[in-house]
């Protein structure tokens, strides 16, 4: 449901891109830090943040030229 009102669904230390949808209820983010990168998934729905995988950690979006 939308209220116009930004909402915190999760937060986490060492947050990084990139940043997806699986779908429209589920957020998949990474964490990248000296001791671990790995990508998460987080439900609109509430409940705890769920590990997917670890990563090799990558430059991000931001490192592309067009």
């Amino acid at each position: 449901m939308s209220t116009g009102k930004d909402t915190v669904v999760t937060s986490q230390d060492s947050l990084v891109s990139p940043l997806s949808w699986h779908n429209a209820r589920t957020a998949i983010y990474r964490v990248s830090k000296p001791d671990e990168t790995a990508d998460y998934a987080v439900s609109l729905d509430g409940g705890q943040p769920k590990k997917i995988v670890d990563v090799t950690p990558s430059a991000g979006l931001s490192a592309w030229n067009y």
